[in-house]
């Protein structure tokens, strides 16, 4: 058991932890993070939020309004399925200082259950100067695409790159096709892909300029959609940036979500929910797509081997 923590004396000037100024609880919780005896050389690590009950005299909904607060402001990411809290930036103010003290904070980052903060943490180590030459972490990250592009950078979107082209024959219009490596949204994609549309279909995505409070209503946006039963925990980020893309306001995804957590429903639940909210040609369009795929589904599948097993049989029995 660790001894103390470290704080950076810069804390109290930081823009995340002045909003936090009217929330005496949150900010207890963060710093209750930093010298909990459970924190170690990341600052990524198992937290079950019993502990911060016994020792903060907490009730469970002081927990969840304390750790949801700070998830907002993005000081912490929390996974509440894995129970994995990680202090944003920690690296970033207490890096490694050389290659056994980088080689241990890879064997707690590699002990971490799956999920996406395990993800976000193990990017944190690529960035550091001595844990990125680590051989374990390095094969580690090649296994992740990605490793939590999307929650360690805040959530963001991507605007779609188009061409724009004219032909003589239809002088003055426009057409826009998408880039030549620009890949379609996948049809029902693990399960939580929304179906998939034309580019002509699409609504105009979010602009890459947007304010921290709209990072933070996607960030929390996502969260709720992980919250869900069923659904694959890294999906979760791609199924909320096809749906904004689409037309949908986070906001009224984060509330689906919601509805569909406090009544312990499926991510089926929460897409039937999500979809309404598309304008009504992308609404149009899944459902042609979704008849169109259910239709081909329906079709009977010729098998050769059982047709002709099938003729031996008719040929033996005389008919």
């Amino acid at each position: 058991m660790r001894e103390f923590g470290k704080i950076q004396s810069s804390l109290i000037k930081s823009r995340k932890f002045k909003a936090l100024r009217n929330d005496d609880a949150a900010r207890l919780l963060y710093l209750y993070f930093h010298i909990c005896p459970h924190g170690n050389s990341i600052g990524c690590f198992e937290f079950s939020p019993g502990y911060a009950l016994i020792d903060l005299g907490w009730s469970v909904e002081d927990f969840d309004r304390a750790i949801k607060a700070l998830s907002e402001v993005y000081l912490v990411e929390w996974d509440s399925a894995s129970e994995v809290v990680k202090i944003v930036d920690f690296l970033k103010h207490t890096p490694c200082t050389n290659d056994k003290h980088a080689s241990g904070g890879v064997k707690i980052a590699l002990s971490l259950p799956e999920c996406d903060v395990k993800r976000s943490i193990v990017k944190d180590l690529m960035a550091d100067k001595f844990a990125k030459k680590n051989a374990d972490l390095i094969a580690l990250s090649k296994t992740y695409e990605s490793p939590s592009e999307d929650l360690s950078e805040g959530y963001r979107t991507t605007t779609t790159t188009t061409t724009t082209t004219k032909t003589p024959s239809d002088r003055g219009s426009t057409s826009s096709a998408p880039a030549r490596d620009q890949k379609p949204p996948s049809q029902e994609n693990d399960g939580v892909g929304i179906a998939e549309v034309t580019p002509s279909q699409q609504s105009t995505p979010a602009t890459q300029d947007r304010t921290p409070d709209e990072d933070r209503i996607r960030h929390e946006t996502v969260m709720k959609v992980r919250s869900l039963r069923y659904v694959d925990k890294a999906s979760a980020p791609n199924l909320v940036k096809d749906l904004v893309d689409h037309g949908a306001d986070p906001r009224d995804l984060m509330r689906c979500a919601g509805e569909c957590s406090v009544g312990n429903l499926t991510i089926d639940d929460f897409k039937a929910k999500a979809r309404a909210l598309l304008p009504a040609e992308i609404q149009s369009a899944i459902n042609t797509n979704q008849e169109a795929s259910h239709a081909q589904r329906a079709k009977p599948v010729h098998d050769p081997i059982a047709a002709a097993a099938d003729a031996a049989r008719r040929r033996a029995s005389g008919t």
